[in-house]
C-alpha cells in the first residue's frame, strides 16, 4: 500500500491527513498506546519533539505546535495499520523566524545530566546490530524506578543528517533500558532517548557513529 501525506499545517498547528489515493486512510492500528506518533526534528538535528496528534471526524490529525526557532523541520508520521505493518512518512515545513544557532556539532560524550539525573550510555555493535544500554542514577547515586511511558520503559529515536529515521524500544517492559537495532555501519546518527521518572518524561540525546565507539 502506498500512502501519502496531505499537509494542512499552519505556523501554530501541525495538521495532516494520510491518504490512500483519493481517500482518507482510516485503518489505523495501535502502536505503543497511540494510533499516531509524530516526531518533529529541525534539519540540523536540534529541537526534537515527540507528539501525539488527535484525529478528527474528517481523518485529519491535529496537534498544536509552534517551533522554538526558525528553520526547516522534518515531521515523521509514525504509525501502524490494522495488520501491524509499520509506516513512517516524512513531510517537511519551513518556519520563519530567527534560527538562533544552526548546524551540527558532533559530541561523542557518553555521560550527560538531565534534570538532576546522571545518564550514561554504553553502545556496542555485534553482527550488524547496535545495542544502546543506559545507566541512570539520581543525585544520591541511586537508580530511580523507570515508569512505563507509552507502553515501554523507553523510546529511542535515531535521525541522521540526511533524515534517515529509526524508532525503537526495549524488547519488553522491564527494569533495564536496553535498545538493540540494525543501523547502517557508516552513518552518523543523533540518538534521542526518552524515559519517564516520577511522572515526568526526560529526553536525552547522544551522538553515534561506529568509528566513535571505544573498543
Amino acid at each position: 500500500m502506498s500512502l501519502i501525506i496531505r499537509d494542512q499545517s499552519t505556523d501554530s498547528e501541525i495538521a495532516f491527513s494520510v491518504r490512500d489515493g483519493d481517500e482518507a486512510f482510516r485503518e489505523y492500528g495501535v502502536s505503543h498506546t497511540k494510533e499516531m506518533h509524530l516526531i518533529v526534528m529541525r534539519d540540523d538535528l536540534q529541537h526534537f519533539h515527540h507528539l501525539h496528534p488527535q484525529r478528527d471526524a474528517d481523518g485529519v490529525w491535529r496537534v498544536a505546535f509552534t517551533p522554538p526557532a526558525g528553520g526547516t523541520y522534518w515531521r515523521y508520521a509514525d504509525f501502524v495499520d490494522t495488520d501491524e505493518q509499520t509506516y513512517t512518512i516524512r513531510f517537511d515545513k519551513q518556519y520563519s523566524g530567527d534560527p538562533v544557532t544552526y548546524g551540527i556539532a558532533k559530541n561523542f560524550d557518553r555521560e550527560k545530566t538531565v534534570d538532576g539525573y546522571r545518564i550514561q550510555l554504553k553502545d556496542s555493535v555485534a553482527d550488524g546490530d547496535v545495542t544502546f544500554a543506559y545507566t541512570i542514577t539520581d543525585s544520591q547515586g541511586q537508580s530511580p524506578q523507570l515508569e512505563e511511558y507509552l507502553g515501554a520503559i523507553g523510546h529511542n529515536v535515531l535521525i541522521s543528517p540526511s533524515g534517515d529515521f529509526i524508532h525503537t524500544h526495549p524488547p519488553e517492559t522491564g527494569a533495564t533500558p536496553v535498545f538493540t537495532t540494525a543501523v547502517p555501519p557508516d552513518h552518523f546518527y543523533r540518538v534521542f532517548t526518552q524515559f519517564k521518572i516520577k511522572g515526568k518524561v526526560l529526553t536525552v540525546n547522544f551522538d553515534w557513529q561506529r568509528s566513535a565507539i571505544s573498543e
